[in-house]
């Protein structure tokens, strides 16, 4: 009952939050900065993006392979990352960042298993970055015009199904220091395939 609970407030928040999108045209937000006079913004998010600055100018397209072929504990990761919360918080239109939010979950899903493969563990981190942007994409889905809502959950199921089907295959090989992780990963999808069912099921 917990997790049925769970699903509809998710799809109830999800599809309110479409129906707004909706009915009103969707225009770049201009986020200002409120940091007080005499204090200094968080330099983490910054210094990285310097980084990835200087790696771009600096490196060309290596720099770049270097970034994106980076795992969770590289010293990259952290700068992988953080371009891809920038690149979806410049998207304008919602279909562009939807096709981006998949392609990021693929990207979890190669590092899960990277992991799974060399045995090191599974981090909460990697584990929540999953799934949000999991829950993401079914928010965005759900937020397609009424005529497209459908199709995209429908394509998205695909995308998550053949996730699950790629991961299952570790399933014996798994290690038992990451069995509850792997554990709690196939019950999220398993959870999630049936919100975004319901979604395909009841799309208004």
């Amino acid at each position: 009952k917990n997790w049925r609970n769970g699903k509809a407030r998710f799809l109830q928040r999800a599809q309110t939050l479409a129906a707004r999108e909706k009915s009103s045209t969707r225009q770049p937000e201009i986020k200002r900065s409120r940091v007080s006079p005499g204090k200094t913004p968080l330099l983490k998010p910054v210094f990285i993006a310097f980084i990835l600055l200087i790696l771009l100018v600096g490196g060309g397209g290596l720099a770049v392979s270097s970034v994106q072929a980076s795992y969770p504990g590289d010293f990259l990761y952290g700068v992988k990352t953080i371009s891809e919360d920038i690149e979806t918080g410049m998207m304008v239109k919602p279909e562009n960042e939807l096709t981006r939010v998949m392609d990021f979950t693929d990207r979890r899903v190669d590092e899960i298993s990277h992991l799974l493969e060399t045995q090191a563990a599974i981090t909460q981190r990697v584990q929540n970055r999953y799934q949000n942007q999991v829950e993401n994409a079914i928010k965005l889905a759900l937020a397609a015009p009424d005529n497209r809502v459908v199709a995209d959950l429908t394509q998205l199921r695909e995308r998550v199904k053949q996730q699950q089907e790629h991961l299952t295959s570790f399933g014996s090989r798994t290690s038992m220091n990451n069995l509850s992780v792997f554990e709690a990963i196939q019950s999220m999808l398993k959870e999630r395939l049936g919100w975004i069912d319901s979604g395909i099921g009841n799309p208004e």
